[in-house]
């Protein structure tokens, strides 16, 4: 019986019957039917929404974080009007939690300068201001977000410019919250560009 290079599923042979091909397709499907579960489950990154806008004050993810994943990543790339920072929001519903409960510590690098600083505010923000000719790269990471507890936040960010500079945001909402979804508002202005939801699979 003859099978296939990668996977060694079972083919049918050359000289096999024309009567048993339903018989032979249906144990071809059957095995790459099982193949690609047993890739699927594989612990990884899977993608659960693109958000692609233009010319908005807020982007936000609704009902995203469900019991199928604990932690999440969020890509971001977007050019602004103006000048703006990022903030951050979780929600649950359509309702975003604007409670005093985010707490960040940042660390920036600008040239040959570092700075860092501590703030607790309604919402979890990026101080890097970007104006009209800095198009942004962010990425985030949220941890445990369905559960009734902290939420951890983690985000990059990096200014694209023949002077670029980084910062790094660590902290969380750190009282007790369920969120399924997050919001991502400018200080100022509006953005354009795009957002990648993924879900951690482990």
């Amino acid at each position: 019986m003859a099978t296939t290079a990668n996977y060694g599923w079972t083919t049918p042979d050359d000289t096999d019957l024309v009567k048993d091909g339903a018989s032979a397709i249906r144990t071809l499907g059957s095995a790459i039917d099982t193949t690609t579960k047993a890739n699927a489950d594989l612990v990884g990154l899977v993608l659960i929404e693109t958000q692609t806008f233009s010319a908005v004050s807020s982007v936000s993810f609704t009902e995203k974080f469900t019991d199928d994943y604990t932690n999440y990543k969020f890509l971001l790339n977007f050019t602004v009007s103006g000048g703006l920072n990022l903030r951050i929001r979780l929600r649950n519903g359509v309702t975003d939690q604007t409670a005093s409960n985010y707490s960040r510590q940042s660390l920036s690098a600008n040239s040959t300068s570092t700075t860092a600083a501590q703030a607790t505010t309604t919402y979890f923000e990026s101080v890097l201001s970007l104006s009209n000719t800095d198009p942004g790269a962010f990425t985030l990471e949220v941890q445990n977000p369905k559960q009734n507890n902290a939420t951890g936040l983690i985000l990059s960010t990096n200014r694209h410019t023949s002077n670029p500079s980084v910062n790094w945001y660590f902290g969380g909402y750190t009282a007790a919250y369920v969120a399924d979804g997050i919001s991502f508002i400018a200080s100022a202005n509006t953005m354009t560009g795009t957002i990648q939801c993924y879900g951690y699979k482990v």
